[in-house]
């Protein structure tokens, strides 16, 4: 059984593809700029008011409710339903993992936050200390040198 691809014919598949829905580069995304794009989105994330918005966020929807409102008319919601309790034993064992790795995930970021305002706080200390100590340094020499 032969399970070998041909690349070049796939490849050539998607351009004429993309050629006759009038697609260009710009609406596919291959651009030339993408480093720059790729390092303002790194630059963003430094923002710390987006990621005090992202961990506020995380820390609100972390829970999947296993029950959302069903919307529809009365035989959609009917099959809605009848499908919601034959799958119940499975989805809520795996909604029930999820719920508890999204809590953890959310807790472990949310000490991350406190230990970098922490180290943020023992950085500007140790300058504090760093500039101490080089205003001291000279005035020690020199009391030692007249010994």
């Amino acid at each position: 059984m032969d399970r070998s691809v041909d690349v070049k014919s796939v490849v050539q598949e998607i351009r004429l593809e993309i050629e006759a829905n009038g697609y260009t580069n710009d609406m596919l995304g291959f651009t030339d700029d993408f480093d720059e794009r790729l390092l303002a989105d790194v630059a963003s994330f430094r923002n710390t008011d987006d990621i005090e918005q992202d961990l506020a966020t995380i820390d609100y929807k972390w829970n999947v409710p296993f029950y959302r409102p069903l919307f529809g008319n009365k035989l959609t919601i009917l099959v809605k339903r009848i499908v919601r309790k034959l799958n119940k034993f499975q989805l809520f064992a795996i909604l029930n993992d999820q719920n508890t790795f999204n809590r953890s995930v959310a807790r472990i970021l949310e000490k991350n936050r406190a230990q970098e305002a922490q180290i943020a706080n023992l950085c500007d200390r140790i300058s504090a200390l760093e500039a101490l100590v080089r205003e001291d340094r000279p005035q020690s020499c020199q009391s030692s040198a007249r010994d």
